[in-house]
């Protein structure tokens, strides 16, 4: 993914800074700036793949088997010894990502 950048025209700068278009400093600048970006593209690509194997996890796990309850309120059709069932909390989250 590139980023463009468009620089306003000459007489849209501040007049202090006007000389500097012509002296190279917003090359280095907008160099800068790219190469920041670029960066930052970069190192959020690793999160992103990573939350995307656990969405797709999660979707091969997940079951449509109905919670069942003992009476200290555990799940008993998952084994979830924590309340909500653990199922039931992985539900939720791909629901809120898109998936039901």
């Amino acid at each position: 993914m590139l980023i463009k950048l468009k620089w306003p025209e000459k007489d849209c700068l501040p007049l202090e800074l006007q000389h500097h278009k012509e002296s190279g400093l917003f090359n280095e600048i907008r160099n800068s700036a790219i190469d920041a970006c670029k960066k930052a593209y970069e190192e959020a690509q690793p999160a992103s793949s990573v939350n995307a194997e656990v969405v797709e996890a999660l979707r091969g796990l997940v079951d449509d088997e109905e919670c069942s309850f003992d009476h200290h309120g555990y799940c008993q059709t998952h084994f979830s010894g924590s309340m909500p069932c653990l199922m039931e909390k992985a539900r939720k989250a791909l629901k809120k990502v898109g998936y039901d």
